[in-house]
């Protein structure tokens, strides 16, 4: 055979089969990796002769030239070159005098592992044999994937035995049959798939994944990475006999596999973990359909994905009929190589993670996975290889061990801890037993968590214990009068009331409303602008044993009469401004200003606190019984009111003057609006801790300008604030202008900017209306900001993270937040039905009558026993396929320098699918939308970079401080425009672009791969710019930079760096040329 010729001597041009391709290119995008090697050792006790064991080496590698083979792609299309098989060698090393032998070998070949095999280079193996002693020695072989695949493995093992042999008793080498190579099955491949095999292959692929998504992202312990290594951590674990019997069973009564047991137990577990419903998993093909590639090494194997559909609660029985079917299917599609599957799918590309699917499941055959070498005169016994790489999320292995199973999941060490790794192979253990002792139970309706498990997660989501104080709001004032009351309790501007004025005043307004019926769950409405004159209301209605109803005066007539309609409001709390109100509604107005002024509602004095009639109001008042009424957004259009009563609030109260305690004098703002439930919670816990209530105005809280200023004038050492507005609060130096120590905030997911440095602690606070304002918290939060935390319950709370089946789920699984403890409101007013669908019984505690409660948000558990907020469970958007949480994107936006403001929706795009539109509030001028795009592409994936950048002066806010996504304007109708080139750079790059994108006109600011661009013509454009600017631009870097604009910026800084190593007769040289 001629040295270095084409691979194989077949007539015709030589080419890469398929996959040997797709590896090439997966080389060329991650260089110096060594993910691809197919490793083996053997423990050789006995006589080895080296030399004929090298030379048994040779002649396997002579009889299969894709051993001894290299690539050549100098032209920008890889070719195989084959080279002489004395290019194979045993490397041999003497290690029987270290101190320990089998260590040093281990780290040896741990050595060999983790260095790069260069496919430009010959051979494709590599041996070596590490003598341990006298006649001891350790073999080890390693291939790249390229030439060898699980079947090679056995055959490259009888082969060398028998070369070893033949050898040895001084016999020639074997010889191949003629035409038995790989080089001819890569040639039969590519001549049997033409473009019209090609696309009815594509045409039955694309029925059978329409819809599928592409990404399968199992909750990890770190983000994504924008370049992952190779780097893999491992978990051994065992099915034992009795379930692998099971499990055969099921096999057998679905008339199939185990493989497709296996398969189907991991799709539901994935499906589980990543809380989906559709999931693609990778699997191999052996791929040597024609029964002349049986005995030849080479990598055959096609990655194929299968796909499964979890809707509908399937059982095991179910799923394995599926997978079955599924891979019958593939079977007939398999020749469609991995890379035209995806390119004609139009999966997105992102160099860090796998296109299609990114997690793989194999069951090894035992007819391949038992040791074939067999050495005269030699004991041979396998040594495990430790697999440190890995080349998907998570890749699980199972091979029959005896009557049992031998599981073996390899995972990203870049995403996963080794913790989050084994439960993951735990549950699939647990779930496999399970299943095959009932293979037609439901499988979402067994529990992932044993337990031991569960009781360590319902331990995690209960709050702490904090002392009790008195059960009713009003107990907790009283306490506070009795205490410091001539301390000012209410200060709004230049109207102060200290907490006796505080208090008479309540109580004539208590009597004037028992005298018109209030009284324990009759509801009040307080219709009234922020001021001292509200607090006093709030009291006096409390005080009154009603409940209150708080009602923004500036809201339309119309809503404001909804509110009284539907509250069942006895009567109107208000000024002289709510008197038209009234008089439309019908409804008694007690007119708070006869009352806080010093005159009786006939303009008499009003009755002393202390003074005849005192003795009127309930004096024990029940817990139990209402306190007030807020009311949230419904989803008819309709707010519906949420009942909370006093037991609950003062819980709230008992953690809040635990968590922050309050000196009487001290100043607390005020600042939500009334309507808004966290009003009752600046209000209440600061009349009952004695402190300062200062009340900002509606300008003051509008304007953060404003409002830092009424701060810094009032000596405020605490304040809540939304959550948009404590995102610009915190990009001041609060803690040099301010007395702030603390500033707490929540009502929406916190988003501060990388560079924020408020000076002070800033707490971030979660929960919904109906769990009484507060269910979790953070810790004090400082930079570097954590992502997405809501902290951990508070004091009263169990927080349960829960799947459709209200299982509790996995420590890192996504799941919905469910609500139980002594927070959880009475429910719905006058919506018995909403309130019993939303408030169920909780299985989990202790105490009988317990309720919990659905909020409609998915969360889990993060590795320090915090909570992730992972969005609402009605709010994802999907494009392209994927699956996006607008928060995600949010927090990347706010990273860009100039952003200050930014909120993510979804729009319909020019070709009626989903595209996302980003909101943005920047500075002047700002970042331009191609400069946005750069920066995301290098943080996110690209199908969650926005398509559309709308420019906004503000933020819109609901009245109680929100976001207001619902009036976010729509961004402009049309297309945009392809961009010209508009420097030479840009004309020289968009150029090539042309040249390896035949037949597209893409602009410079569209990405590669979106406008047409493939694995292959991004390699090709990569080799064109090494040839038209003379640098080294790797693949990868197609990927890392995927506009024609941001290419141009890569090139020129990888020239001057050329450049600047060159010496002056080097660049006059170049110059010249």
């Amino acid at each position: 055979m001629n040295v270095g010729t084409a691979a194989g001597e077949s007539a015709g041009r030589p080419e890469l089969s398929f996959a040997q391709e797709r590896l090439w290119f997966l080389d060329q995008l991650s260089p110096g990796e060594s993910s691809y090697l197919t490793p083996f050792s053997r423990r050789l006790d006995g006589p080895v002769d080296a030399d004929l064991l090298e030379r048994a080496l040779r002649a396997v590698a002579e009889r299969h030239p894709v051993l001894r083979s290299r690539i050549d792609a100098g032209t920008g299309t890889p070719v195989p070159v084959v080279e002489a098989a004395a290019t194979v060698r045993l490397e041999r090393v003497d290690l029987s005098g270290a101190p320990d032998p089998e260590r040093a070998a281990e780290a040896a070949v741990a050595t060999m592992l983790n260095t790069p095999m260069d496919l430009t280079a010959a051979p494709w193996l590599r041996a070596a044999l590490f003598t341990l002693g006298e006649g001891s020695t350790l073999f080890h072989v390693q291939v790249h994937h390229i030439a060898f695949d699980g079947i090679s493995r056995g055959l490259f093992e009888r082969e060398l035995s028998a070369q070893y042999r033949a050898l040895a008793g001084g016999r020639p080498a074997l010889e191949l049959p003629p035409g038995q190579d790989y080089a001819a099955h890569a040639a039969r491949q590519r001549a049997a798939l033409g473009p019209a095999e090609r696309e009815e292959l594509l045409a039955q692929w694309r029925t059978a994944l329409a819809g599928a998504p592409h990404v399968l992202e199992l909750p990890s312990d770190r983000p994504r990475p924008a370049r992952p290594g190779p780097r893999a951590g491992r978990v051994d674990f065992v099915i034992p006999e009795e379930v692998t019997a099971a499990l055969y069973r099921v096999a057998q009564a679905q008339r199939t596999t185990l493989f497709c047991v296996g398969l189907a137990a991991y799709q539901h577990l994935l499906g589980r973990y990543a809380d989906a419903r559709d999931v693609l998993v990778g699997v191999p093909f052996a791929g040597r359909e024609d029964p002349g590639a049986e005995q030849v090494i080479g990598f055959f194997t096609h990655s194929v994905p299968l796909r499964g559909e979890l809707a509908g609660s399937p059982s095991l029985d179910a799923l394995t009929r599926q997978a079955r079917d599924r891979v019958l299917e593939a079977m007939d599609l398999q020749e469609l190589p991995l890379e035209q599957l995806v390119d004609g799918l139009g999966v997105t590309r992102e160099a860090n993670r796998n296109p299609l699917f990114q997690h793989w499941f194999d069951l090894a055959d035992p007819q391949w996975d038992r040791p074939a070498l067999i050495l005269p005169g030699v004991r041979v016994r396998p040594v495990p290889v430790t697999e440190t790489t890995t080349r998907f999320d998570t890749e699980l292995h199972l091979r029959p061990a005896g009557a049992g199973l031998a599981g073996r999941l390899l995972y990203s060490a870049d995403l996963f801890d080794e913790e989050t790794a084994a439960g993951l192979a735990g549950h699939y253990a647990a779930l496999l037993a399970a299943a095959a002792a009932e293979p037609g139970r439901p499988l979402d309706s067994i529990p992932l968590t044993g337990a031991d498990e569960r009781a360590r997660l319902i331990d995690l989501g209960t709050g702490p214990a904090v002392r009790r104080g008195p059960a009713t709001v009003d107990a907790y004032v009283e306490r506070t009068v009795a205490r410091v009351p001539d301390e000012v309790a209410v200060r709004s501007g230049e109207r102060r009331l200290t907490y006796r004025q505080l208090d008479e005043r309540s109580r004539r307004i208590a009597r004037a409303l028992r005298e018109h019926g209030a009284g324990p769950e009759r509801v009040v409405a307080v219709c009234l602008p922020r001021g001292p004159e509200l607090v006093c209301a709030l009291l006096g209605v409390v005080r009154s044993g009603a409940a209150y109803v708080p009602v923004e005066p500036e809201l339309p007539a119309e809503r404001i009469a909804y509110l009284l309609r539907d509250s069942g409001a006895m009567a109107v709390l208000g000024d002289a401004g709510a008197e038209s109100l009234t008089e439309v509604t019908g409804h008694p107005l007690v007119r708070v200003d006869h009352f806080v002024d010093g005159e009786g509602p006939h303009g008499g004095a009003a009755p002393s606190a202390t003074g005849h009639g005192a003795q009127d109001l309930p004096a024990a008042l029940d817990p139990d019984r209402l306190l007030y009424v807020v009311y949230t957004s419904g989803s008819t259009g309709l707010p519906k009111g949420v009942g909370v009563t006093h037991r609950s609030f003062t819980r709230l109260l008992d953690w809040h003057l635990d968590r922050y305690p309050v000196a009487s004098g001290a100043a607390t703002a005020q600042t939500a609006g009334v309507s808004f439930d966290a009003a009752a919670w600046e209000i209440w816990p600061a009349l009952a801790g004695g402190s300062r209530l200062e009340v900002c105005s509606a300008d003051e809280v509008r304007t953060p300008s404003r409002l830092l200023a009424r701060l810094e004038e009032a000596g405020v050492g605490s304040a809540f604030v939304p959550t948009a507005l404590a995102e610009l609060l915190i990009r001041e130096p609060l803690g040099q202008r301010t007395a702030l120590r603390r500033l707490l905030t929540g009502g929406d997911v916190f988003r501060p900017r990388a560079e924020d440095a408020p000076g002070v602690d800033v707490v971030n606070h979660y929960g919904p209306t109906e769990n009484t304002v507060v269910a979790t918290a953070t810790d004090a939060l400082t930079r570097p900001w954590p992502s997405r935390s809501i902290g951990r319950p508070i004091a009263g709370v169990r927080a349960y993270v829960l799947d459709d089946r209200l299982h509790l789920v996995p420590r890192g699984v996504r799941g919905e937040l469910w609500l139980g403890g002594a927070l959880v409101s009475r429910g719905y007013l006058g919506r018995p039905g909403l309130t019993a669908e939303r408030f169920v019984p909780d299985p989990f505690a202790a105490e009988p009558g317990a309720r919990m409660y659905r909020t409609g948000d998915l969360v889990r558990w993060s590795a320090d026993g915090s909570l992730e907020f992972r969005g609402r469970a009605d709010g994802q958007l999907k494009i392209s396929g994927y699956r996006v949480e607008p928060a995600e994107v949010e927090v990347v936006l706010l990273r860009c320098p100039g952003v200050w403001e930014a909120v993510v929706t979804a729009a319909t795009g020019p070709d009626g699918a989903p595209v996302l539109v980003a909101h943005l509030v920047c500075e002047a001028p700002g970042p331009s939308d191609a400069e946005l795009r750069s920066q995301l592409r290098r943080q996110v994936p690209s199908y969650l970079v926005p398509s559309v950048f709308v420019r906004l002066d503000a933020l819109p806010l609901t009245v109680t401080g929100k976001i207001d996504r619902r009036a976010l304007p729509a961004p402009a109708e049309g297309a945009r425009a392809a961009v010209v080139p508009r420097t030479p750079a840009e004309s020289a790059v968009h150029a090539l672009w042309l040249e390896v994108l035949p037949g597209r006109a893409p602009g410079v600011e569209d990405d590669f791969f979106a406008a047409g661009g493939t694995s292959l013509s991004a390699a090709r454009l990569s080799v064109r710019v090494r040839e038209v600017f003379a640098i080294d631009f790797p693949v990868r870097a197609v990927f890392d930079f995927r506009t024609v604009t941001e290419q141009c910026v890569a090139i020129e800084e990888l020239v001057l760096e050329s450049i600047s190593t060159m010496s002056e007769s080097e660049i006059a040289e170049a110059l010249n040329h």
